[in-house]
């Protein structure tokens, strides 16, 4: 009797640590993990609190995207924005970020910080600034593009604005 009980613990064990396990396994780490630190603090995030709360995860959404087609298997970038001024009508998009890119085996690749601002968007060609690709119909164009613009000369990813979901 005492063989069955150890079986039934053991069983028990393994379900346990199975069920624990279950949702990190089935759900992987994502390419890019993106934070906004000091958001009361940045210079134009949008107006009213829903608003910008609208803009930030379009921008996550936005990073998150550009990672998944430019990132190689099993990279990892973790990005923090620590200022933001969105564009407007007097002025084009800044984005000031933190950036960390771990390799497949977790061995840090890259720690910077960078200034996305609109002299970089200047300096994309006309066919990457045109709505041909449906970017200009939607929010945030040119952070998108600036962005797009970003992944392209840091990690040699082909420059493609990721497109929101509806």
């Amino acid at each position: 009797m005492p063989h069955r009980h150890a079986t039934s613990l053991g069983a028990a064990v393994l379900l346990l640590a199975l069920a624990l396990a279950g949702p990190a396994m089935a759900e992987p780490a994502p390419a890019v993990t993106v934070t906004f630190a000091g958001v009361d603090h940045y210079a134009d995030a949008g107006h009213g609190a829903d608003e910008v709360q609208r803009n930030l995860q379009r921008l996550e959404h936005c990073l998150q995207r550009l990672g998944e087609q430019s990132l190689q298997d099993g990279q990892h970038l973790r990005i923090e924005v620590t200022q933001l001024a969105l564009a407007g009508t007097t002025g084009g998009p800044r984005i000031t970020l933190r950036y960390l890119l771990r390799a497949p085996d977790g061995q840090v690749v890259q720690v910077r910080q960078a200034t996305l601002d609109d002299a970089a968007r200047r300096a994309l060609r006309a066919d990457h600034a045109s709505a041909a690709d449906g970017s200009a119909d939607e929010p945030l164009p040119r952070e998108r593009r600036l962005l797009a613009r970003w992944f392209e000369q840091e990690f040699g990813a082909p420059l493609r604005v990721a497109q929101q979901r509806p």
